[in-house]
């Protein structure tokens, strides 16, 4: 009979891990990988999204495939504010814009021109402007 497991995946900035726990959540299986950062448009280092992606498969299908475990739960915990731009099949078009890119100061000016005063939206919303330069 199959054990019945909860995975995991930890995605650091710098590690990416991969464990299952039991219902006791007693972690039972572990896997640690890292990628070299690449560059994006901008030459800014940046998460190799691709070679991540790739992991992220090979790992869990492997899993899902073995006679050993039954996964009943998934989580994913991450790193920062970075993000991806996907089309509507949910694939890549962008290198992932990590959250350490500093954002052009006349974008930010025509965002705070649109929405509003900075100083309201980053009371209400816990944003710093700070990081955007």
């Amino acid at each position: 009979m199959k054990q019945k497991v909860t995975a995991v995946f930890d995605i650091g900035k710098t590690n990416k891990k991969f464990f299952l726990f039991d219902k006791d959540f007693k972690q039972i299986h572990k896997e640690y990988t890292s990628f070299d950062e690449i560059k994006d448009e901008d030459g800014h280092p940046t998460e190799d999204i691709h070679a991540l992606q790739n992991w992220l498969k090979e790992v869990f299908y492997k899993i899902l495939k073995s006679e050993k475990f039954n996964v009943k739960a998934i989580n994913f915990s991450t790193y920062g504010a970075s993000f991806v731009h996907l089309d509507e099949e949910g694939e890549i078009l962008t290198p992932l814009y990590n959250y350490t890119k500093e954002i052009d100061s006349e974008i930010v000016n025509q965002f705070y021109d649109k929405y509003g005063n900075d100083q309201e939206l980053i009371r209400t919303s816990g944003a710093s402007r700070s990081r955007a330069y």
